[in-house]
């Protein structure tokens, strides 16, 4: 509704994608990066304190930095870790002839 006029306002979609487009390029980068920031996420890089070795692959290396950052993990193995969510059904197959009306 426009404010000034009281009058209903209207807008057709391609108008109101035009304004979203302005509304999105008038937000500054510095807006972005401390929404990111309050979100908890950083540009510091962490160094782990341990260097991967030889025999260890790099998914052993970051199952062990997950270790460290959460002691729930010590008993779960990387497969386990990996397959958690493998048995967990995520879409229904449906029957063409159930979804449209006879």
């Amino acid at each position: 509704m426009d404010l000034e006029l009281e009058q209903p306002y209207e807008i057709d979609v391609l108008s109101a994608m035009h304004l979203s487009i302005r509304a999105w390029n008038d937000v500054q980068e510095t807006t972005i990066s401390k929404a990111f920031q309050h979100a908890g996420f950083t540009t510091i890089i962490e160094e782990s304190q341990e260097n991967v070795s030889d025999d260890m692959s790099e998914d052993e290396f970051l199952m062990n930095e997950l270790r460290k950052r959460n002691p729930l993990l010590l008993e779960i193995s990387f497969q386990d870790f990996l397959n958690v969510d493998s048995d967990v059904i995520v879409r229904k197959r449906y029957q063409m002839n159930k979804l449209l009306p006879t």
